[in-house]
Formats: structure tokens, C-alpha cells, sequence
């Protein structure tokens, strides 16, 4: 028996087409090519087939007598056809039959060999007729496989070996399948232990999970670890090193665990332990420790968009935001703020009042002055780029243009250079540094967001000089081009167009002018209805400029 390692297409004649896993029986290895093998499939196909695409599996025997009764009955039942190879059926149900026969007088000799080493029978045993190969057959089937065997494998491997939940899932799976494929006479119960785990779902193990325990019994000691803050004055700096012990093995279990196991444990009591974490960050004072409570409030963040928006209704986004202010050239304390702070943010929901009082015009501003006039101790260009994603978050809440408060903070400069290039390059490459995770909500790309607002107010659009305008008219003709009707962001560069058309000094240079008159009447002709919104903002294009565009 034979076992497929990749898959196949069997493009040639009188080859076999196969997937992954498939089984055959080996019927012939001397071919005339050393690269090829004959074999027979369970449907009773014969063909050749690449031998290194597949793995011999030794010993079975009984494996090969059920493949060959599967074969057999397919042959039997089917209409009687001839291979490509042109061997007729007969002649495959001959070979068929010989490879069974091999196997059962194999098994024959064993059972015969173990008789003669143990006591005669009685007369009443002698009685009972039982086949060779139902009884080897039957010892299979008969060890009784437990249930949550496979969620005991990965979580034993988990616990052993520090590998993540999901690399601990792949180990047992490897090890499993190469004993499989080499050990006769355990296919039946390996394939059952293979099979629970590929179908553990997430969070199946809770009940047996060290994970679970561990993040339980870390939480319990954050929260004493609270207590005794509160209920002292001074900082007992004998306590740091293992308080960072703690968080660090917090940070790597959020990072490696099963993420449903670990989702069910911070959603307890109402997201108790994510507010725990937010009142220990507000009461602590040593930098160590507050950057490591921001990188554990990160990796919960990734696995919970509840988590989010706990955050945002919490006083977290104030502290960060006078955090950001006063420690401006702190990179590093900078860095973990503002990843934190885009994350909370990107959801789009609108935060509590009070964020305002610490988020807003001014807030902008600071954002804006650094992004243009980085800190010396920037040595790798990161604050722009940091700041860029924070500004593009909280621009996000701004649904009304005249209450944007990023707009009237940059209304109040004559010039945002960084900020214009780096909207430019994501625009180009179509990212978005504020969709992080899996669970963010399908919000409009956050930097095309930023450019409509832009230029949704002449006292802002200027910022862009007639080059940028070029650049950005490309990659709207590109965009409008490329993307089909039923992409939402289709409607935003159409909606960008018609923006940058109407506040800019598109008449001075009329770029790509055919082009994007090209786009709008194919748009037009498009009476399908996922295009009936870029039809009317078309529409409106082609009445506010009759000048550029004749249809």
C-alpha cells in the first residue's frame, strides 16, 4: 500500500489524477522509467503515478486486503471499461486478486505460526470458524479510542514545549500520521485520534486547559497586586521584577494560546480583568511596568473587538493622550502609545464626551507639529508613521465635516508636508494602518477617509501641490479602472474625484482628463444595481463640469 504525499493532476496519458491522502495498491515498480510506478486507486483505476509523490505504508496487511475487497467491489458493480493504459478489466481484477491472495496467505502463516506456540484448543473452541482476516481485523476496532484523547495530545505538547496552540496542533498531527504510516496495525485508531484533532474546535479543551488555570491565577494576582497599591502611598520597588514576571507570561499566553480559551477567560465578570489592567496603568509610576500593562492591553485588543470598545468607554484614552504630550521624545514609551491608542480608536464608535476634553483640536495639532518636527531622538523615522495611524483613527469618529476636529486643527497651518506624502503612499498602495485585526469593523479605508475630508474644504485641499494632484488623479484612474462595482471603495475614489475636481486647480492642468472620462461613461453604461451610487455621483461630476467632460 501506497499513500499520496501532494497532489497530482495526471495531465499525461495513462496517468493517475490525485489528491493528498489518496491510497493505492502497488502493482508494479519495475516500469521501464524508475520515476514511475503502476497502481491501482480504491474506484479500480489503473495507472501510473510519480513515486516521489507518495509514501509506502509498511506492514498493513489487513489494510491491503480491505483496499482490495473496496477495489474489487467497484470493479464488480461499475460497467466494464478499459484503462488508458489498455489493460482490460478482467486483467485488473486478475492482479487485484493475486495482491490479496499474497496478502492472506501471509497472514495465514502468521496466524498459523502463533497456533503452533500456543495449547491446543478444546473441541468447542475448534467449532467456532473465524477468518484470518476478520479476526486480525477485529482486534483494530475493538481498543476503545477516548474522547478528548486529541485535546489531551495538543495540550500535553502545549504545556512540554512552550509551542503555540496551533504549532502544537500541527506537531501532534506530524508525529501521529508518520507513526501511522509506519507502524502496522494501528491505522484504524491513529486515524480517530487524527481526525479529533483536525475537529478540535477552539476552546474545546477549557475544561482540562493549563492556559486557562494560569491566566485565572495571573488575573487573581493583578488584582491584589491593585489592591496593594491603593491601600499604599509609596512604591514597594522589591515587587517590579516580579510584577514584570507576570505581565511577561501574560503577554505569551495571550500571544500562544488557544485564542477562544483565552478570550472566554478576559471576558469574565464583565471584562473585569481589561478594567483591572486599565486601573493598575492609571495608578502605577514605573515605566517598566506601564509599557508592559500596554502591550498586554494590546494583545487583548487582537482577540476581542469587546475588549476595543471597553477601552474607549474607559479613561485609558485620556491617560494616553497626556502620556503622548508630555513624553515626546520618549520613542519607545511613543511607539506602544500610539499603537494602543489607533487600536482603540478603530473601531469608529463614538467615544464618551469627556475623551474630548483630552482628544481634539489641540490634541491635533501636537500630532501634527511633531509628525512635521520629529524628536532628535527618532533615529528610524518611526513618530511620523506612528502619528499618521493615530490621526487616521480618530479622524475615523468624525462624521459631520463642519464638526471634524482634525479638520480645523489643520486648517490652522499653512502647510502639512509630511502628512500629505504619507497619505499619498497610502494611497498608492492601498493600506490601511488602522485595520489591525481579523475583528475590525469593514469601516472605509481610514486614510481615503482623511483624504475626502480633506478636500471636502478649500482651506484644506491646498496642501496638496499640482504634482500630488497628479499622483493622486493615476491612482484614482487606476482604481475606478480596476475595482468592480460591488467594491465599496470603487464609491470613495469616484467620490474623491469629484472632491478634488471641484477644490483644486484642476483647470490649470486638466490631467488624465480623456482617461477619467473613459471611466464615467463606462460607469454610465453600467445599469447594474451596485453601480447605481457611482451613476449618481457621475452625474453630479458631469453637471458641475460640462467644461472637462462631454458625454
Amino acid at each position: 500500500m501506497i499513500r499520496a504525499l501532494y497532489d497530482y493532476n495526471g495531465v499525461h496519458k495513462g496517468t493517475l489524477a490525485f489528491k493528498a491522502g489518496d491510497k493505492f495498491l502497488l502493482l508494479k515498480e519495475e516500469t521501464g522509467d524508475a520515476n514511475w510506478w503502476q497502481v491501482i486507486d480504491s474506484s479500480g483505476r489503473l495507472g501510473f503515478i510519480p513515486n516521489n509523490f507518495v509514501v509506502r505504508l509498511k506492514g498493513n496487511r489487513c489494510s491491503i486486503i480491505s483496499f482490495t475487497d473496496q477495489v474489487l467491489e467497484s470493479l464488480c458493480n461499475g460497467p466494464s471499461t478499459e484503462t488508458d493504459s489498455g489493460v482490460s478489466e478482467d486483467k485488473i481484477i486478475e492482479k487485484v486478486k493475486a495482491a490479496r491472495d499474497s496478502a492472506l496467505a501471509f497472514l495465514s502463516q502468521t496466524k498459523t505460526k502463533k497456533a503452533t506456540e500456543q495449547p491446543t484448543p478444546s473441541d468447542h473452541e475448534k467449532k467456532v470458524p473465524i477468518s484470518v482476516c476478520d479476526d486480525t481485523c477485529r482486534s483494530q476496532n475493538d481498543v476503545a479510542v477516548p474522547e478528548n484523547l486529541g485535546c489531551e495530545l495538543i495540550e500535553l505538547i502545549r504545556l512540554n514545549t512552550k509551542l503555540s496552540y496551533q504549532l502544537s496542533k500541527v506537531a501532534v498531527v506530524t508525529a501521529l500520521e508518520h507513526i501511522k504510516s509506519n507502524v502496522p496495525n494501528v491505522d484504524t485508531e491513529l486515524s480517530a485520534i487524527i481526525c479529533m484533532v483536525n475537529d478540535a474546535k477552539d476552546g474545546s479543551n477549557l475544561s482540562i486547559s493549563h492556559d486557562a488555570k494560569r491566566l485565572r491565577e495571573i488575573f487573581f494576582e493583578l488584582k491584589g497586586v491593585l489592591d496593594d497599591e491603593q491601600q499604599r502611598s509609596w512604591t514597594l520597588y522589591e515587587d517590579e521584577n516580579a510584577i514584570l514576571q507576570i505581565l511577561e507570561e501574560l503577554v505569551s499566553i495571550l500571544a500562544n494560546a488557544d485564542t477562544a480559551i483565552s478570550r472566554h477567560c478576559i471576558m469574565e465578570n464583565n471584562y473585569d480583568p481589561v478594567l483591572c489592567l486599565v486601573s493598575y496603568y492609571q495608578m502605577e509610576i514605573r515605566l517598566t511596568i506601564r509599557l508592559l500593562v500596554l502591550k498586554v492591553l494590546g494583545a487583548m485588543c487582537a482577540l476581542d473587538a469587546k475588549v476595543i470598545s471597553t477601552l474607549l468607554m474607559s479613561i485609558l484614552p485620556m491617560e494616553l493622550a497626556r502620556d503622548m504630550q508630555s513624553s515626546s521624545t520618549d520613542i519607545v514609551r511613543l511607539n506602544h502609545i500610539s499603537l494602543l491608542m489607533t487600536m482603540i480608536f478603530s473601531s469608529g464608535e463614538n467615544p464618551p464626551l469627556q475623551v474630548y476634553e483630552y482628544i481634539n483640536k489641540n490634541f491635533v495639532c501636537f500630532l501634527l507639529d511633531t509628525m512635521e518636527r520629529p524628536p532628535n531622538t527618532d533615529l528610524d523615522d518611526q513618530v511620523p508613521d506612528l502619528f499618521v495611524a493615530v490621526l487616521l483613527a480618530i479622524n475615523l469618529h468624525a462624521k459631520q465635516i463642519h464638526d471634524n476636529f482634525v479638520i480645523k486643527g489643520l486648517k490652522q497651518r499653512n502647510s502639512a508636508k509630511v502628512l500629505t506624502e504619507k497619505l499619498l503612499l497610502l494611497m498608492n498602495r492601498e493600506e490601511d494602518p488602522v485595520c489591525m485585526f481579523e475583528h475590525s469593523p469593514k469601516w472605509p479605508n481610514s486614510s481615503l477617509k482623511l483624504l475626502k475630508d480633506i478636500f471636502s474644504c478649500p482651506d484644506t485641499a491646498f496642501f496638496f501641490y499640482t504634482n500630488d494632484m497628479k499622483v493622486m488623479l493615476d491612482i484614482i484612474v487606476r482604481n475606478i479602472t480596476n475595482l468592480p462595482p460591488e467594491d465599496e471603495r470603487r464609491n470613495l475614489y469616484v467620490k474623491l474625484c469629484h472632491l478634488v475636481l471641484r477644490n483644486s486647480d484642476y483647470v490649470d492642468h486638466q490631467h488624465r482628463r480623456c482617461d477619467l472620462q473613459c471611466c464615467f461613461q463606462r460607469i454610465l453604461k453600467d445599469e447594474s444595481p451596485p453601480s447605481q451610487q457611482d451613476i449618481c455621483v457621475v452625474q453630479m461630476i458631469l453637471s458641475d463640469f460640462p467644461q472637462f467632460f462631454c458625454m
